[in-house]
């Protein structure tokens, strides 16, 4: 057994939690702390090395770790509006989350964002895009470019995009796809930052009424 001297910062709560969690199973706390610690340490490595077990066991968790009946219909939701899709945009998923929660923060997006990480619904690959790993089917090489209608739906608000990477999205390029930067201006969705480079404005920024 090796002596770790070394201090680490945990939540008061969680650790007087442990504590009396180990005094009620244990009958004492004294001799019992380490073995426990230790076990804990090895249950969470082997469920977060498996992402089966790791979802199953972040279900049944109290809220806060992706079990309340709350999320678990976020879940539901989220599985049937993107059966099938094996890449997703950081735009068209927010979009989805801002409908189906009416979280329009960026904090707030990216809290429930996160849900669907921590129990790897979805995995970060590049370029605003995310693997949906329970549909993996390797058909989807690339996200299908958008009309101009749904193009936003595949932006990320806050961030900058690049004339190539608005190319590549809508499928567009020369007169086409000037005439598609100009209504998206208008429509207050892209704001000019740049030459070549435009910021996608955040949601709340944009007219929602129908």
């Amino acid at each position: 057994m090796t002596d770790n001297r070394k201090k680490i910062k945990v939540d008061g709560e969680v650790y007087s939690n442990f504590r009396d969690h180990i005094k009620r199973t244990k009958g004492k706390i004294r001799g019992e702390m380490t073995p426990a610690l230790e076990e804990a340490l090895e249950l969470y490595i082997k469920i977060h090395d498996n992402p089966d077990l790791k979802r199953r066991v972040y279900e049944i968790l109290p809220e806060g770790h992706g079990s309340h009946p709350q999320n678990q219909k976020f879940f539901n939701e989220f599985e049937e509006r993107f059966e099938g899709y094996h890449l997703v945009g950081s735009g068209e998923l927010n979009n989805w989350i801002k409908t189906y929660t009416g979280a329009y923060s960026l904090t707030a997006l990216k809290k429930w964002r996160n849900r669907l990480k921590d129990t790897d619904r979805i995995i970060y690959i590049n370029n605003n895009r995310w693997r949906l790993p329970g549909n993996d089917t390797g058909d989807q090489a690339t996200l299908t470019p958008a009309p101009h209608k749904n193009l936003y739906n595949l932006l990320e608000p806050g961030k900058k995009i690049g004339l190539k990477k608005l190319q590549d999205l809508s499928g567009r390029d020369g007169p086409g796809l000037k005439k598609l930067i100009i209504n998206l201006e208008k429509e207050g969705k892209l704001e000019p930052s740049g030459v070549g480079y435009w910021r996608v404005l955040e949601p709340e920024s944009i007219d929602l009424k129908p």
